[in-house]
Parts: C-alpha cells; structure tokens; sequence
C-alpha cells in the first residue's frame, strides 16, 4: 500500500521514514511532504492509500486536510499525528473520518498496528468474494466430486494469496461460503455441526491463524459433506443405517461402531432413532435380533445356545429372558408352537 508522509519539520519527516522497515511490512512511502499542498499534488499523481499527515502545519493545517480528503478523495484512509491530546482535536480528527489519533514522539509498534488495522479494513472491504467460485464448489458437493472440490478450493486460496488478502478476511469469506453450501447441499435443514457433532465453523476458523488451516478445516468439513452423501445416494440416511444394523447383526454392534461406519456423531445418531423407532437405538437393535431368532428357531438343526450367538447373544440364558420379554414366551416353548422336531438344548 501507498502511504505518503506530510510534516513541515524535515527532520520529524526523515525520523517517521526511518522508524519502521515500510517495505518489509508490506508499505511504501511514495512522498515526503513539507505541507498540505504538496500533499495534494502528490495525490494527483501518485496512486495513495494512506496519508500521515501531522496536524500543526502553516496554511491548510492536519486536520482540514484530512476533511479535504474525506470529500474529495474518500478512498484514502488518513492517520493524525500531534503533540496535542486534548479532546477538540480527537473530536475533529473523527468527524474527519480519520483512521488513528496518534501522539508524538510515535512509538514504532503504535505506529504498526495503525498501519495494519488500515490494511485489514481496506483489504476486507475492498475484497469481494469471487461468486463465480460458488457454483463449481457446491457443484462438487452435490456429485460428490472429491478431487474437483479439492481443485477449486485450492485455487481460490490461491488467489487469496496472490491478492494479499488478510486472515479475518479470509474466515469471513469461507464462514459465509460454507454455511451457503450447507444450506444447498444438507438436507430439510440439517446444520454440519448437529449432524456431525462439531462446533460451528465459524467458531473453528476463529481458532486457525493462517490461510493452510483454513484451507484444510473447509476441505476437511466438505469432505465429510461428501462422504455422508455417498453413503446416501441410493437410500434415506436412516433405511441405510438400518439395512447396516440388519446385514450385521451377528457383528457387535452398538452406537458408536454404527455412528462411526456413517461419520455421525454418536448423539445425533441416538437422536434420529428416538425421532424414528420407539425406543430408540438399543430397542432396534434388540428387535431386529430377536425377529432374525424367531427364523431361525422355525429352522431344523440349529440349538438354542447356537441361535443366541448367531443374533450376537453370547449368554443364552439372556436371550432367552429377552425373548420371552418380546414375544411372550420362551425360544423352546416358541419352537414346539412351530411343531418342528428340533434337536433341543
């Protein structure tokens, strides 16, 4: 960014040029100027971002060249300097729309943070997010093109890059375009972080400090997005879930292996049995061994103790309990209702 330097003292011009490494820190001093006039010729030829204008100055002082510029030059960002703290003085600087009040002697870091809370608020609200980038990334979503997702997203951090944008700019931006393709992509209005158990995003990006970890947390979250949706393609989230439990219930199963197999978070999984079986996980659980039982005691050839560990009953004395809790009667006493000459127990 382009910053020019107004004081009438040559000296106190040449000391603020020497304070800090300008071009290190991302800045260039384009003029040094002796009064307000030459500030202002130097506008009309140079391209300027900042001006850092001293208020005491013979003819136009400080103070009405910043309101100069807030009319004629409105996208120049101006910072005061004085040996003067008294209230007036602040009262004009802001009605002026001056950026900081900063008082001599200026110390370096003051100096640099004004400096760089200009650029953040420049650079934030002179970036637009780039719409065209929306449609290919939800796009990608949708068809679950993980590669593609991946490709678009690493050249939009690139053109963050390449245009300097600053990390408070960058996790608004992605805060934004994340909660877009949520609201696109999950459906009958499904939150990630309920569906996955997480904080919002925009807690998460609050907590990264480089564009990389941004990066990753969005490519991480929208792979997830796309991993969930896979999974769901050819049936609801739930029908699949239960066909999982039913193909391996001789398996040990219990919420959190089945939670896991789906990328859910445990609670939200419980959440969904409650709203779609009664009595939930276990109760489905339970009843889908029990029915699978009540098969095979209507076959030949299988005992009882056999039955229970084939429906992931390992204690038969206990499946027994639970059948009869179920269907009102013992496994034996369910098989001779069948009439079929079975060896027993």
């Amino acid at each position: 960014m382009n910053v020019i330097i107004v004081d009438d003292e040559p000296k106190i011009r040449r000391g603020l040029k020497l304070l800090i490494d300008w071009e290190q820190e991302g800045f260039h001093v384009v003029a040094l100027c002796a009064n307000a006039q030459e500030a202002l010729n130097a506008i009309e030829t140079k391209e300027v971002d900042i001006v850092l204008t001293d208020i005491c100055m013979p003819d136009m002082d400080g103070l009405s060249l910043c309101d100069h510029l807030q009319k004629q030059e409105p996208g120049i960002s101006t910072l005061i300097l004085s040996g003067h703290h008294e209230f007036e003085y602040a009262r004009k600087a802001m009605r002026s729309k001056v950026r900081d009040y900063l008082l001599k002697p200026v110390d370096e870091d003051v100096l640099l943070q004004a400096l760089h809370k200009i650029r953040e608020e420049r650079l934030s609200r002179k970036f637009v997010y780039p719409q065209n980038y929306e449609a290919p990334l939800i796009k990608a979503v949708q068809h679950c093109e993980l590669d593609e997702l991946q490709a678009e997203i690493k050249e939009l951090f690139l053109e963050f890059d390449h245009n300097r944008i600053p990390i408070q700019a960058i996790k608004k931006n992605m805060s934004l375009l994340f909660l877009k393709i949520e609201e696109t992509v999950l459906p009958h209005g499904i939150r990630f972080d309920e569906l996955f158990g997480e904080e919002p995003m925009e807690q998460t990006l609050q907590k990264n400090h480089d564009a990389i970890s941004i990066k990753d947390e969005l490519v991480r979250r929208l792979s997830m997005i796309i991993n969930r949706s896979r999974q769901g393609q050819n049936a609801t989230l739930m029908n699949q879930i239960k066909d999982h439990i039913r193909n391996n219930i001789k398996s040990p199963i219990n919420l959190n292996t089945v939670a896991a197999q789906f990328l859910l978070n445990p609670s939200y999984l419980s959440q969904l049995f409650q709203k779609h079986h009664e009595g939930g996980f276990s109760a489905f659980v339970s009843s889908v061994r029990l029915q699978r039982a009540k098969k095979l005691l209507e076959q030949e050839g299988l005992r009882i103790t056999e039955i229970a560990e084939d429906v992931g009953y390992a204690d038969a004395k206990y499946f027994s309990r639970l059948f009869k809790r179920e269907f009102g009667m013992l496994p034996s006493e369910y098989r001779a209702s069948q009439h079929r000459s079975i060896p027993s127990d």
